[in-house]
């Protein structure tokens, strides 16, 4: 019954699309019904519509992209998450599921239509970081987060890290997701949190026993100090290896990795470009670098940034420092790719004391 309902919808949709009427609600309605269809057991000739309509979306993404951006602009979430801190009731709790799995999946879909096509875009980092405001809002409420995987709990074999609100119900395991608890904890440690955040934390520790152990690890991991550590790195900076500069977008977007070893293999690591997502994992056996504030220059920009773990233990990454007053900057830094903007080169300096 659910894949006649969507398929019509979509039919629906699609119809509106090509008379023209490409709307945000659109947009995403399509979305959306390809993600519920992909739930389902398809038969042959149900998987062939489906794959000519996500064939028609890939022929005219940019538009997908820009009507779908502006409907996530004005999307509810954060609101109803909100209005569930503030005020726990089943109605919202409801709403809230439905919404968050709904954009989980609208997201996923054009993140994947994306890579497939090789086309870059800001708007899949800009939904991704609201869609984790989102889940910071509420995650840290044991309460709530309990009736909303109550609420949700559906498929046992989605990724419970991704959609965590389908987690099966645990009321004596931790109830924040790990990709939240272990950034802000990161944060903690280098006085990067708001009083508020901070104070979300610290409550959740004091209740939790493994992020309560895990917290004290990585505090003492931070305030360890290293003789003369900041001296290694030289005044004038340290030039990071990068990526030849490309002559095109199209050239610049394709995905590359490179190793790192630089000041004679003190400092090591990779530094990986997808889509115009640099990261660089680095790590170094007599530089504590997650005590060093660090500055990245390329091109006329500079940026602050704070070295956090990732990835495997003991590696650390390079991250644009987050404050109150820049809640929306990317959790990767990201390197414009235009014809006209080519990077010469990308430098790390140890930010001057004021």
């Amino acid at each position: 019954m659910l894949k006649k309902i969507k398929f019509q919808q979509i039919r629906d949709y699609i119809a509106e699309w090509q008379s023209g009427i490409k709307k945000p609600n659109n947009s995403f309605g399509i979305l959306t019904c390809i993600g519920y269809l992909r739930r389902e057991r398809l038969n042959q000739e149900e998987l062939t519509i489906l794959r000519e309509i996500e064939v028609m979306i890939k022929n005219s993404l940019s538009d997908f992209l820009e009507q779908y951006e502006i409907f996530m602009d004005e999307s509810f979430l954060l609101n109803r998450a909100q209005e569930l801190v503030a005020e726990i009731d089943e109605d919202l709790i409801e709403i809230f599921c439905q919404l968050r799995d709904e954009q989980q999946m609208s997201f996923d879909l054009i993140q994947e239509y994306t890579q497939d096509l090789d086309f870059p875009s800001q708007v899949i980092c800009k939904v991704r970081n609201f869609l984790l405001s989102c889940d910071e809002e509420v995650c840290w409420n044991k309460s709530i987060v309990l009736a909303i995987q109550e609420a949700g709990h559906e498929d046992p074999l989605l990724d419970q890290e991704v959609y965590w609100w389908h987690n099966k119900p645990n009321s004596d395991a931790c109830w924040v997701p790990n990709y939240i608890k272990e950034k802000w904890m990161a944060m903690a440690c280098d006085n990067s949190l708001t009083q508020k955040q901070n104070a979300l934390l610290q409550s959740h520790i004091q209740q939790c026993n493994n992020c309560n152990t895990q917290y004290e690890w990585l505090l003492e991991l931070f305030q360890h100090t290293v003789v003369n550590n900041t001296n290694i790195i030289p005044d004038d900076g340290i030039e990071l290896p990068y990526f030849q500069p490309q002559q095109d977008l199209a050239a610049a977007s394709i995905e590359k990795q490179i190793e790192i070893n630089i000041l004679d293999g003190k400092i090591y690591g990779i530094a990986t470009k997808n889509e115009g997502n640099i990261i660089y994992q680095l790590a170094s056996r007599e530089i504590e670098l997650n005590k060093v504030p660090m500055i990245l220059q390329y091109a006329e920009s500079t940026i602050p940034c704070i070295f956090l773990p990732f990835g495997d233990e003991n590696e650390l990454a390079l991250f644009p420092r987050i404050d109150e007053e820049t809640q929306d900057t990317f959790p990767e830094i990201i390197f414009p790719y235009k014809k006209d903007t080519l990077i010469r080169n990308v430098k790390l300096y140890k930010e001057l004391e004021c």
